[in-house]
């Protein structure tokens, strides 16, 4: 079940007070029309799709499969699928634009995506998208902002966000029985495949819109793999022309665990993070049981993890020391994860 609300519009910036931050950033979104039961989707197509996620890992870019039939469609994905009107599959879209991949011109189409991914991303955005979502006691609970950056005369924007499924073991023709699909759209947030209609007209410089809800995992089209770290969320700002829908920007964040920690019943890790005056993060990480494997991550607001490193922690205080890096000023999320529990702390970069 999914339970949406439209928080609004705010003016002038007051949303940032408390809500989740926005990315600045043009981003590109390449999605992948597929199926489960097509060989060439498993044979070349599979091939350029790995090409494509290793390409554009680290860049301001989104690639999920759209699985339009077989056994792992989703209505949101078959939608999605459809608003390309492009018939066949494999089929390759930056945006919303057929790249037509073959499997005879593969070398060179990933040499276009790459020249187009680089210009469309060079431009300054006229909207910021962000999102923040958790899972919590067998609910994702989400809230995802758009921030017009431009005065723009008109139009028809649609603010929607997805769950994207990492990797998923599945069937897949030519690939056998225990696939490893990656980044597998499941279903809208939202209830209509395409978000809530934020805007129908002209908007302004620092309108600020928001759309929050929740939904059960048990309602989801695979199983709930139980992990977290699975899962990421995709924010769409579209823009509807003539019932057809084109990405204005976009983000994703990693699905995260409530800040307050997975294990607060047994209040087995405490976690402090600050930036000291010479930039450096320092972690402090209380235990009441030793752990001989643990994983400290600092992940940016655009879902991206930038520093990942191996613990050995003992019982009672544990500091830890990230280096100045000259990071980019915003918010992070400390991620420590052990084997029964993930605690997270935001921390803010200047």
């Amino acid at each position: 079940m999914k339970k949406i609300l439209l928080l609004g519009a705010l003016i002038f910036g007051a949303f940032a007070i408390n809500a989740q931050e926005v990315s600045e950033e043009q981003w590109t979104l390449i999605s992948k029309k597929t199926a489960d039961w097509c060989p060439l989707c498993g044979s070349w197509g599979w091939s350029f799709n790995m090409n494509l996620h290793n390409e554009f890992d680290d860049d301001n870019v989104v690639t999920w499969a759209l699985h339009y039939s077989g056994d792992l469609m989703t209505p949101t994905a078959k939608d999605i699928s459809d608003n390309f009107m492009s018939s066949g599959q494999p089929k390759f879209f930056l945006n919303t634009d057929d790249m037509n991949v073959l499997s005879s011109n593969t070398d060179e189409k990933i040499e276009e995506f790459k020249l187009i991914v680089e210009s469309l991303n060079s431009f300054e955005p006229f909207a910021a998208v962000g999102t923040d979502a958790e899972y919590y006691n067998g609910n994702i609970s989400f809230t995802s902002r758009a921030n017009f950056l431009v005065d723009l005369e008109g139009g028809n924007y649609y603010l929607a966000s997805y769950l994207v499924q990492k990797n998923l073991i599945a069937p897949q023709a030519s690939q056998g029985n225990n696939a490893n699909h990656t980044s597998v759209l499941l279903t809208s947030l939202t209830e209509d495949s395409f978000g809530e209609n934020i805007v129908n007209g002209a908007v302004s410089s620092g309108d600020d819109f928001t759309i929050s809800g929740d939904i059960d995992v048990s309602t989801l089209s695979q199983p709930y793999t139980g992990d977290h770290t699975d899962y990421e969320v995709v924010t769409v700002l579209w823009t509807s022309v003539g019932g057809s829908y084109t990405p204005f920007n976009l983000n994703k964040q990693d699905l995260s665990l409530p800040i307050a920690s997975t294990n607060d019943a047994k209040k087995s890790v405490d976690l402090k993070a600050y930036v000291g005056s010479n930039g450096q993060i320092n972690v402090s990480i209380d235990l009441e049981n030793a752990v001989d494997f643990a994983t400290l991550k600092l992940i940016n607001i655009a879902g991206n993890t930038v520093v990942e490193q191996p613990l050995k922690l003992e019982v009672g205080q544990n500091q830890v020391v990230l280096e100045n890096k000259n990071y980019p000023s915003g918010t992070y999320i400390i991620n420590i994860t052990t084997d029964n529990s993930t605690t997270s702390r935001k921390i803010s970069i200047k």
